[in-house]
């Protein structure tokens, strides 16, 4: 199916709007569909503002002009939310939301949000324990999913450890929503069994994917020639990020990264690693080139004198001049 097809059957304006075809046939064809919807809707809505004042609009009775415009956009905004509603089976209703709640999203058929709920215990242990550190708190962390079935809604409430990792997945999983998919596709593009991905582009050997759960768009891939593949949700840093792995990689197998195994190679101490990585921002389990490594200390020169000595080891080790003093 083409991207204006697919354009075409979309219902919502905001949808038709964010829609991206990018790379896709039709493309050209689609961004004038919504540049066109686009200068319609700024026509309307400055057309609406340039008549707020007058007798016979809604909004006339608030005092202040940034009052009258406030209340006419919020009226846009909860009139999209009703009309999102009454199409899809009132997410907000069966998640539980306000009616002008955006905390939701969509995977296939279903809407979820994250639920977090504490109950406070008075009578797990002593009164004088209580009495010094408070209740015993224990959090329900899960997700609740939702959709119409036959006419009914449908909610599921997955309860789930923590909000650690891919636990949409994990949660979607365990309830029965998803379950493997059979694909032509790769698990080093999918990453997981029920993930799907389909071919956006192909140029001078480089096929970018979107990755999808349920037919739900979920992030971009790429894959070189010779099959590394990297994993983002900004398409247009895919190929540049490709590379950076791609190098690092080399570096790698050439002994060229520092990292946290090769620190204690040299002797340094668990706490010593863990303190200048904090010191700097550095994640403790980055891997950085010695040229990375002396820029993040050059940002930050009055934060490297507890580690002048050890800095000075790392460039003897990786055999690189620095100036480090």
């Amino acid at each position: 199916m083409s991207a204006l097809t697919e354009y075409q059957a979309l219902t919502s304006i905001k949808e038709r709007l964010e829609f991206d075809a990018s790379g896709r046939p039709g493309v050209v064809a689609v961004r004038e569909l919504q540049e066109a919807l686009q200068r319609r809707k700024q026509s309307y809505h400055r057309q609406v503002i340039g008549n707020i004042n007058s007798q016979n609009s809604p909004f006339r009775y608030y005092p202040a002009a940034w009052e009258r415009k406030y209340h006419y956009m919020m009226r846009c905004l909860e009139a999209a939310h009703s009309e999102n509603d009454q199409r899809d089976g009132s997410p907000r209703s069966m998640l539980g939301l306000p009616s002008h709640s955006t905390s939701f999203k969509r995977l296939g058929p279903w809407f979820y949000c994250t639920v977090e709920h504490e109950e406070k215990q008075w009578g797990v242990y002593s009164k004088g324990w209580h009495n010094r550190y408070g209740p015993k708190i224990t959090t329900t962390r899960y997700v609740r999913f939702a959709r119409m079935f036959r006419g009914k809604p449908k909610i599921i409430n997955q309860q789930i450890p923590g909000w650690r990792g891919d636990y949409v997945y994990a949660a979607a999983l365990e309830a029965g929503i998803i379950k493997p998919v059979k694909s032509k596709l790769p698990l080093s593009i999918r990453l997981k069994s029920a993930y799907d991905a389909k071919l956006i582009s192909t140029r001078r050997g480089y096929s970018i994917y979107s990755r999808t759960l349920l037919g739900t768009h979920i992030d971009y891939v790429i894959t070189a020639p010779m099959g590394t593949t990297y994993h983002s949700t900004d398409k247009h840093s895919l190929l540049h990020e490709l590379h950076n792995k791609m190098r690092k990689q080399h570096l790698k197998l050439t002994g060229q990264l520092i990292d946290w195994a090769e620190c204690r190679k040299l002797g340094f101490c668990k706490p010593g690693i863990a303190a200048f990585c904090d010191s700097f921002g550095i994640s403790i389990k980055a891997e950085l080139t010695p040229q990375e490594l002396e820029t993040i200390v050059r940002d930050h020169p009055g934060r490297a004198t507890p580690y002048l000595a050890e800095l000075k080891v790392l460039a003897n080790a990786y055999n690189y001049t620095t100036t480090w003093s």
